[in-house]
């Protein structure tokens, strides 16, 4: 009881501290990390004051669960790993590292032994008539901190930073009530049940963070320079060879020069051997047994073949996170 007292006490000593110093020197980014790291430093998953996780979270959901009401608003899962309930009232819930009491647990809120509670974050600050509980706010799909706060107003008892998150896609713990979070996809959310026995989701692609071609594909009559653009902070990678593009592709950092591509027929004629490529970059597909009549037979093309121009792009965040693959095919 005295150490998990004094583990607490120091915990609240460290949280304002670190609050302190960043409201005086940083950005949100520095508040942030250095909220993060003390909470980090000084709350492993072995000590006292760590009852109940924040285990799941949506923050765009269109279609995955409503609530009583039928709207389909954002959710965050607590999990109680532990023997025994947790009682949360008067515990305090919020996305503001400087008002971290921004929202209170009603009175009886409890999390069942080896249990799991569904919050609505709604804005709608309620509790329904079914027993479900809202927030008094919503969460930002751009991602943002969340804070669960002990009743003194002072202990945290769990801080996770949510990430960009694209629509019905949750980031929860697997295993539930770990520090290893994955995303799961609208099929493998799991709002109010375990996230052990789901899939996650290694390739999520967040159609937020597409980029932009400056050109559609098509026809074109003359040469021009491609634009690829993407959101601040998000690099592009490209491929003009047809294949997917990931970090180890081409960097986009200037135009990319569209012209006239094509394949010379000024080749001598070749004899074509079953089991044998031809020496010359010709595709050829035997279309005819041999006994087929002369004028059926295939014949090269008397003058230029002219070729797409094929490019792929793909953007990747800083966290990691890509868009999906994004293709346009030229001809000039």
């Amino acid at each position: 009881m005295g150490k998990a007292l004094n583990s607490a006490l120091r915990v609240s000593v460290l949280l304002l501290a670190f609050i302190g110093i960043a409201a005086t020197f940083g950005s949100n980014h520095a508040k942030h990390s250095a909220f993060a790291d003390s909470i980090q430093m000084h709350l492993g998953s072995n000590d006292a004051t760590r009852k109940v996780y924040i285990n799941e979270v949506m923050s765009s959901n269109a279609f995955v669960l409503s609530d009583e009401d039928g709207d389909f608003s954002d959710w965050i899962e607590l999990a109680n790993p532990g023997i025994t309930p947790v009682n949360l009232s008067g515990h305090y819930l919020s996305d503001n590292l400087e008002n971290t009491l921004k929202w209170m647990f009603p009175r009886g809120t409890i999390v069942k032994p080896g249990g799991y509670l569904l919050i609505w974050a709604s804005g709608k600050d309620k509790v329904g008539n079914g027993g479900e509980i809202h927030t008094s706010f919503s969460i930002n799909r751009e991602g943002e901190p969340l804070i669960l706060t002990g009743s003194d107003g002072h202990t945290v008892i769990d801080y996770i930073e949510i990430p960009k998150m694209s629509r019905n896609v949750s980031y929860g713990r697997q295993p539930d009530a770990k520090d290893n979070f994955v995303y799961f996809n609208h099929a493998n959310a799991s709002p109010g049940r375990s996230n052990n026995d789901t899939s996650a989701d290694t390739d999520m692609v967040f159609s937020d963070l597409n980029p932009v071609f400056s050109k559609a594909g098509g026809f074109y009559n003359e040469a021009f320079e491609l634009e690829i653009s993407a959101e601040p902070g998000v690099s592009v990678y490209y491929t003009l060879d047809g294949s997917v593009p990931a970090k180890d592709s081409i960097r986009y950092d200037f135009p990319i020069e569209i012209k006239k591509e094509s394949i010379s027929t000024d080749f001598p004629v070749q004899t074509i051997t079953e089991g044998v490529r031809p020496e010359y970059p010709l595709s050829y597909i035997e279309t005819n047994p041999a006994e087929a009549d002369e004028r059926m037979r295939w014949r090269a093309p008397e003058k230029e073949i002219f070729k797409a121009v094929v490019v792929r792009a793909r953007a990747y965040d800083p966290h990691g996170n890509m868009s999906e693959v994004i293709t346009h095919t030229y001809f000039v």
